[in-house]
Parts: structure tokens; sequence; C-alpha cells
């Protein structure tokens, strides 16, 4: 079984097109999200293909944030919002 990676994934994507991808794609892997901040654990080619797709779409001037973050990292949502897929998030509204 693969390794699996936790990472937080932002964008700041102006192009309304583009910003829709990107969301698609983040909703597909993403444990937890809020407007454009991902919280997502894959395996090392999965976080790979991901990148990939993500940066296809952004133009010059837009940025795409990957951050590493440590195996048990717990994460948590201030205020409402969608609710956490994973046991180790939770939010507080």
């Amino acid at each position: 079984m693969p390794r699996l990676k936790n990472s937080l994934y932002a964008y700041d994507i102006s192009n309304n097109k583009h910003r829709r991808r990107a969301l698609r794609q983040l909703r597909k892997v993403a444990d937890v999200y809020q407007d454009s901040v991902f919280d997502c654990r894959l395996a090392k080619p999965e976080h790979q293909q991901l990148q990939q797709l993500l940066l296809a779409l952004l133009a010059p001037g837009e940025q795409l944030l990957q951050i590493s973050l440590p195996q048990n990292t717990e994460c948590m949502q201030l205020g409402t919002g969608l609710q956490p897929l994973s046991d180790n998030c939770f939010i507080i509204s």
C-alpha cells in the first residue's frame, strides 16, 4: 500500500473557468476544503498528477501553493461550512 502524504493546497486563480476546473479537481481528492484551501491526503504519484493538472490551469500572475504537512497533523476548520470527511479533522463554529 502506498504511503500517503498530507498536503495543503491553496490557489489564487482569477479566471472563472480555470478556477472552476481547479475546484472540481481538488474536490475529487480533498478531505476538507474551504473556498480555495484544500487538505489532501494522497500518495506521492497522486500529488504529482494533481499538481500537473492544476498547474496547467494557471495563467500568468495566478498562483498555486502546496505545503507538505507532517503525517499526523490535526486539521481544524473554524466557522461553519462543509463537514470534514476525515476523522482527524473537525470544525469549530
